[in-house]
């Protein structure tokens, strides 16, 4: 079995789940065409959370990985606004911001999983993330996919590598 990576930041693990909380309540409030998500209950508390520096709840953690095609790869190549998800039962949303996925636990229960329960940023003293393959991922998967399945977005995307390549 091959043994886990785990990166990590010298910032406090409560300053990245005030962001998750910051970037859940945004979307909590915003219009249904801009991505609207509904966290019921939790929406006035996540609230205080980010901006009124509450305690963070018990309901509220987050585990992150950094997705990587290769090894070697930092590169960033995705973001994507907090979709809802269940695993194991609990309620979450999936947040992508850059290279990194974050399963975002909006639920009164403990993570069921023991990976995620070892490197959740509740139980930690720096923010870190799991290194995984980004090909496992549907965040992965659906932008490879797009990429690659529409000409005009592929000739799009082509003209943004030359525009960056030339002004290096």
């Amino acid at each position: 079995m091959q043994e886990l990576k785990v990166v990590s930041a010298e910032q406090a693990p409560d300053v990245t789940l005030r962001f998750y909380a910051a970037l859940l309540w945004k979307y909590a409030v915003a219009r249904r065409e801009l991505g609207k998500i509904d966290l019921g209950p939790y929406k006035s508390e996540l609230q205080r959370v980010a901006f009124e520096g509450a305690p963070i709840p018990n309901f509220f953690d987050a585990v992150l990985m950094r997705l990587r095609l290769s090894p070697d790869d930092a590169g960033v190549f995705a973001y994507r606004a907090p979709k809802p998800d269940r695993k194991e039962g609990l309620n979450m949303y999936r947040v992508m911001v850059g290279g990194v996925l974050a399963f975002v636990k909006v639920d009164q229960r403990p993570w069921a999983n023991p990976l995620f329960t070892g490197i959740a940023l509740s139980n930690a003293t720096t923010t870190r993330a799991l290194v995984v393959a980004a090909q496992n991922f549907e965040e992965f998967k659906v932008s490879q996919a797009l990429a690659h399945g529409d000409s005009r977005v592929s000739a799009f995307l082509d003209k943004q590598d030359a525009y960056a390549a030339q002004n290096a």
